[in-house]
């Protein structure tokens, strides 16, 4: 029976593979688009990166990243996500939505890319499987991913690309060129953990013996390809405001210090990211699992490695894990990039388990019933938090505020702005932030002074009160009054 199923399965998927694929990429496309600018923006990163790409087009000065129109030396990335935030802004207006879009486009196009390759390689039945696990990733889809701002859903996107390059020039050994320079793109876009592709590459060729197969020309091309662009890049920089500070920066805090030290609070064990896995996507951990298990009950600890792809996304997965555990500074996000290669994994584990004889039908059976769950229960999930984003008072007043008829570039006065704050007072609403540390700083002045109500006490009421200030807008915790 359960033989019958995957055959027939196996049949649909052949026949209506691109129907099934495009239903797949509906779901992608809501699980990604849909009301992509209803949630709080969220101080790090994206705030930040999103007033920097702000800041680019107001100043045209597109190789020094700033914040508040201050040199940003904490931010230590190369310019390429805040150039394509900006490129959004130009195309969709100074919103929320449009730092959004490329995140939302680059997982889209990861899952694309997952299903045009499983097809090419193993068949269509897995493509649709590792599309929809992609899919179905909530890692991907939240903070930091494809509903956000920051660069690690381009990072995943170059990531995948990486891997097909390195797949594909076992054919055409010219596209060592085209990978080369995915890594200079990279890069340009997330600096020194870029080179968990280089790592991977090597160690590739290195266990798989195809550094002998490779003409040295296209070693050089490689590396001419990868590293041009970045040099490029680094002289730009280095001749522009702080260059040289920027430069060492990279180095010697955002490479060394991140690496041998557990920076900002970062801190965990070495299973951090193990642990991270299971509890950040536990449903498909549960089906990988399931998956594991199967596998080594039926077939054992025998691996066939002869497959490339297969080979590659494994080292997808184990390369990056492994580099970030060693690192001290520990962030959930870092690891973003492994889940293309994960699906890729996972629907490779599955497909040769349900073609393989040595596998029990209760074994199949169990693949199919938990993947199913797993699925289900991952889109609930997923499905839940984006029809009820979260929200944060401080940007619904602002949002509100941008509703009301006021003069573009007016100043707008808060005791210590965090970044979300103050990305949407700048960025949305058109508004030059100012900090005061005396609300009676801003007296003598025009424009609005936004003030947290104290539940505690009424500082901020009392100080309209005393002063005669008329409060424009408020809610339960902010309020804005006009100076």
């Amino acid at each position: 029976m359960i033989e019958k199923i995957i055959r027939v399965a196996s049949g649909i998927a052949q026949k209506y593979f691109f129907i099934l694929a495009a239903g797949i990429l509906a779901i992608a496309a809501f699980n990604f688009f849909y009301h992509l600018d209803a949630e709080r923006v969220w101080d790090w990163d994206e705030a930040r990166e999103g007033v920097t790409a702000y800041e680019m087009i107001q100043s045209h000065n597109f190789v020094v990243s700033t914040f508040n129109h201050q040199t940003d030396l904490w931010n230590l990335k190369p310019p390429l996500g805040a150039w394509l935030i900006a490129l959004d802004y130009k195309i969709f207006g100074f919103n929320v939505f449009a730092l959004r879009f490329y995140s939302a486009v680059s997982c889209f196009l990861s899952v694309v890319a997952v299903m045009w390759i499983m097809a090419r390689v193993e068949g269509r039945l897995p493509a649709l499987i590792s599309g929809f696990i992609l899919t179905t990733t909530s890692p991907i889809i939240f903070i930091h991913g494809a509903r956000s701002g920051d660069y690690s859903p381009l990072l995943t996107l170059l990531s995948i690309l990486f891997i097909i390059c390195l797949y594909e020039m076992g054919k055409k050994p010219l596209l060592i060129c085209l990978a080369g320079l995915v890594f200079a793109l990279a890069f340009l876009l997330y600096s020194f953990a870029a080179f968990q592709l280089m790592i991977l590459a090597l160690v590739f060729w290195g266990i798989t013996g195809e550094y002998q197969k490779i003409p040295i020309k296209y070693y050089l091309g490689f590396l001419f390809s990868a590293f041009l662009p970045v040099a490029a890049w680094a002289c730009w920089r280095l001749f522009n405001t702080d260059g040289g500070a920027f430069l060492s920066g990279m180095v010697s805090y955002d490479l060394l210090k991140r690496s041998t030290q557990a920076i900002e609070g970062h801190v965990g064990n070495f299973d951090y990211y193990f642990v991270s896995l299971a509890t950040g996507d536990p449903y498909w951990f549960l089906f990988m699992a399931t998956v594991m298990i199967s596998y080594l009950a039926s077939i054992g600890f025998k691996v066939n490695f002869k497959n490339r792809l297969f080979t590659l996304t494994v080292l997808g997965v184990v390369v990056p894990v492994l580099l970030f555990s060693l690192a001290k500074t520990k962030l959930g996000w870092y690891t973003i990039p492994i889940y293309p290669s994960f699906a890729l994994v996972t629907g490779f584990l599955t497909w040769m388990l349900l073609n393989d004889r040595r596998c029990q039908t209760a074994g199949k059976a169990a693949i199919l019933i938990v993947f199913l769950v797993a699925g289900l229960r991952a889109e609930r999930e997923i499905q839940k938090s984006v029809k009820r984003p979260e929200q944060e008072t401080a940007q619904n007043l602002l949002n509100d505020f941008k509703k009301m008829d006021y003069s573009p570039d007016s100043v707008i006065y808060k005791k210590g702005w965090t970044q979300a704050p103050l990305f949407v007072s700048e960025v949305v609403c058109g508004l030059t932030p100012a900090t005061v540390k005396d609300l009676k700083e801003c007296l003598n002045h025009q424009g609005f002074l936004m003030l947290e109500k104290d539940k505690k006490n009424t500082v901020g009421e009392d100080f309209v009160a005393s002063h005669q200030l008329r409060v424009i807008l408020q809610n339960e915790d902010w309020m804005i009054v006009k100076l």
